[in-house]
């Protein structure tokens, strides 16, 4: 399986504080290296780093300030130095030095020369990603158009080629996206000579969008709020950018930020990063936190992780893929840290004795496992179903109705026939082991590896997870 989906943080502090300019380490700050190494090691890829307009630049047109320039190079530079992306969040909510962009007061002009200064200063560092602005909400899409166009002829006009990300107007939230003229205006006028861009928005899952509540509407209400836009990418061509999405502790949260993410993963052709909400310093207690305490991750770390794949194979989604299919319902937040662990050890087994596939290999492994207790793999495919006895007729049904069922259309009697071998060797393995009870129990886990596998090619061949049930299909 293939996983292109960037995953980061946000490292806030640099935009905190009513006092502006204000003073460094009263009343804002900047993520220290040791966060920045903790995040990296978690396998991270991308960081969105927010600050203020007006304590980079003092004054419209005026130059950079000198130190805040520093404290912000030192960031961008060790970040990147470890591999990761730095978007750079101006994280003003569509206004500038008081007042909104666009204005005579804070002109496009002014906002263009921000970027055009940002951009020649940045322009040698590839990895870093210009985020044009945060949230802004009071300007009209038509209106914040042309600020964004200013914008973009000002960063590309210093010679920088790095991504630019676009947000919409009225706080930039993606359930909103084609609801509001964001599709219609934002999403078909941006002028890019090199047309690399992609559009950031935000969403949060609680009842009205704003983050500002813990609980979340429902298990699946990630999904449901990023469909209509992810259709829309899809089928103009264009590429977005999750910028912010934070949930509490709670199951339901957790479980609801773990199908985002999958589904997000599924629509990678729509999809290339997404940034938690929040990492950093300050945030105490914050309900949205996810920066360890006394040395302790957040739960909301462990999903971020288990969406991790440097291997090209995700143990999330190996173990949801399998979970799903034998129990016929998706795992939760908590049971998918536990097949992930399964999962990854099992991967570096396979890897450690030398199999072909160690990816295979863990599928298997979960197929085994999983088909002990999960009754619905039972009730189907299990020896005690009349029509698939633990004898060689029935695992010939077994193997031919399960491959009909994990790829959608029969198989031919030489594929079949590959699957009926491995079956009775794990048969024959787990006889000769002496451990694994009576021979309708050996069938059952001998039919599990097996499905398992099925699985598993199944997966390789789309390069996309499964959704739902497999034996839906039955």
């Amino acid at each position: 399986m293939i996983n292109s989906l960037l995953i980061g943080v946000n490292l806030a502090g640099a935009e905190f504080g009513s006092n502006v300019p204000g003073t460094y380490g009263v009343d804002y700050t900047y993520p220290t290296h040791a966060e920045i190494d903790y995040y990296a090691s978690k396998g991270l890829s991308v960081i969105r780093l927010p600050f203020l307009w007006e304590r980079i630049q003092h004054s419209e047109f005026g130059a950079l300030e000198t130190t805040e320039l520093t404290r912000l190079d030192d960031v961008v530079n060790y970040a990147t130095s470890k591999g990761l992306k730095v978007d750079l969040d101006v994280h003003n909510y569509g206004f500038g030095f008081g007042n909104l962009i666009g204005t005579a007061q804070t002109p496009n002009a002014a906002f263009a020369d921000l970027w055009g200064k940002l951009a020649g200063h940045f322009e040698a560092n590839a990895n870093v990603i210009f985020g044009l602005m945060n949230e802004p909400h009071d300007q009209s899409a038509t209106t914040w158009l042309v600020s964004v166009n200013d914008a973009i002829a000002a960063i590309r006009s210093t010679g920088a080629t790095q991504e630019i990300l676009v947000p919409g107007s009225y706080y930039d939230g993606a359930w909103m996206w084609t609801t509001t003229d964001n599709a219609a205006v934002i999403g078909t006028g941006i002028h890019d000579p090199l047309h690399n861009f992609a559009f950031e928005v935000h969403q949060y899952l609680d009842a009205d969008g704003s983050g500002k509540h813990s609980g979340v509407v429902s298990a699946t209400i990630g999904v449901e709020r990023l469909t209509a836009i992810t259709q829309w990418a899809e089928s103009t061509g264009n590429h977005l950018f999750l910028g912010e999405v934070g949930v509490a502790t709670d199951q339901t949260s957790l479980t609801a930020l773990n199908l985002m993410l999958s589904y997000m993963k599924q629509h990678a052709d729509a999809w290339q990063a997404v940034t938690y909400w929040a990492g950093g310093p300050w945030w105490g207690d914050y309900m949205f936190s996810i920066e360890p305490q006394n040395g302790v991750d957040k739960p909301q770390m462990a999903i971020l992780v288990n969406h991790l794949s440097s291997l090209g194979f995700s143990p999330a989604d190996a173990g949801t893929i399998v979970y799903t299919a034998e129990y016929g319902a998706v795992p939760s937040a908590t049971e998918v840290n536990v097949l992930v662990q399964f999962t990854t050890m099992q991967y570096a087994y396979g890897q450690q004795i030398g199999v072909l596939d160690p990816a295979l290999y863990a599928y298997q492994s979960l197929g085994v496992a999983l088909a002990s207790t999960a009754p619905q793999f039972q009730n189907i495919f299990g020896p005690l179903n009349p029509t698939y006895p633990a004898s060689p007729v029935g695992d010939a049904q077994f193997a031919t109705d399960a491959y009909a069922s994990v790829f959608g259309h029969p198989g031919t009697s030489a594929q079949i026939q590959v699957f009926v071998s491995q079956l009775s060797f794990f048969e024959n393995l787990y006889t000769a082991a002496g451990v694994f009870g009576n021979a309708n129990n050996i069938d059952l886990l001998a039919r599990g590896a097996i499905y398992g596998q099925m699985l598993g090619v199944e997966a390789e061949l789309n390069q996309v997870p499964i959704v739902g049930s497999a034996l839906a299909h039955a």
